[in-house]
């Protein structure tokens, strides 16, 4: 950060991204934390977006959280591919599967994935 803060220049990389986003959240370094985001934005897949959409909740990056939720709702389909798609908060999973621009053939989908959901930690979801 301290190299950004002379230069203006910074390598991102999948490594060191969430304490820069961080480190530019506690030092109110917007610009910083704006690329970051950018480069979170460009990297979001199906083996992140439910971490990143936790993560842009965390440090209120809305972008993150808008391109996370978007594609979490067009792969939805695929949930049981979707990284830590168990992790999902109840509230969060009744956000997603609640949407009109959800991608499911039918209930049937929503429904196996929520049965999914439950059935991944069952005591705490009774």
């Amino acid at each position: 950060m301290v190299e950004f803060f002379y230069t203006g220049n910074i390598e991102l990389t999948e490594g060191n991204i969430k304490a820069l986003v961080a480190g530019s959240d506690f030092l109110c370094c917007e610009h910083l934390k704006a690329h970051c985001e950018e480069y979170l934005v460009d990297t979001v897949g199906l083996s992140n977006c439910i971490d990143y959409y936790k993560y842009g909740r965390v440090f209120n990056l809305k972008l993150l959280i808008k391109t996370a939720f978007e594609f979490l709702l067009s792969k939805f389909r695929e949930f049981k591919e979707i990284s830590d798609f168990d992790k999902l908060t109840e509230d969060e999973l009744v956000e997603v599967v609640s949407c009109d621009r959800l991608n499911a053939e039918n209930e049937d989908v929503v429904f196996e994935a929520v049965v999914h959901w439950v059935n991944a930690d069952p005591d705490a979801r009774k």
